[in-house]
């Protein structure tokens, strides 16, 4: 299978910026989850009135033809130079601020001497197609263990992004923590930042 897509930091950093400030009103104070019920409606609402975001609800997805697809595959269809193989697996959690994310992640790599145009992340909010799953077909859910287990172990190196080390809401995800045990399991590199 081929190696997962990554959105650039660089894109997250600026363009990313440029497109919220446009469209999604509480973008300075606004977490992923608040985002993610902007474009994909309400959690619970199985995605009754999506937000077209950067067009992900209007593309077809080439693997089964039916309209919507990931905000990667949205970014990479705009703009090709803005997605990449994922280079950078972002352990992290969706209840965390926005523009603080970005920023942690723009930091890191500065910190680590890493081009931020071509450190590609994968996260789950922008590489996985919303639509499988928040509204699968029926038989048709996505495996999450098998999906970001495969993603992890084949991008190699992960970064835990955590929210504070006396109180994180990290620690308390069962995804974060399978994601670190996995990536301690298959002896992967992995870093830390707030």
């Amino acid at each position: 299978k081929e190696h997962p897509q990554g959105v650039s930091v660089l894109y997250l950093h600026t363009a990313f910026q440029f497109h919220l400030k446009r469209k999604y009103p509480k973008y300075k104070d606004g977490t992923f989850a608040q985002l993610g019920d902007f474009i994909w409606g309400p959690h619970g609402s199985r995605l009754a009135s999506p937000v077209d975001f950067l067009h992900h609800d209007t593309l077809k997805d080439p693997s089964d033809g039916i309209h919507g697809v990931s905000l990667c595959h949205a970014i990479g269809a705009a703009d090709p130079d803005y997605v990449g193989d994922a280079n950078l697996f972002v352990s992290w959690v969706w209840k965390y601020n926005i523009l603080e994310m970005i920023e942690a992640l723009y930091a890191y790599c500065t910190e680590q001497e890493l081009n931020p145009a071509k450190t590609f992340v994968w996260m789950c909010f922008f590489c996985n197609n919303q639509r499988r799953w928040l509204r699968p077909a029926p038989g048709s859910a996505p495996n999450g263990v098998e999906v970001f287990g495969r993603n992890l172990t084949k991008i190699k190196r992960v970064l835990c992004v955590v929210d504070d080390f006396s109180n994180a809401i990290y620690f308390g995800r069962i995804w974060t923590v399978y994601e670190v045990f996995l990536a301690l399991l298959k002896n992967l590199d992995i870093d830390v930042t707030l």
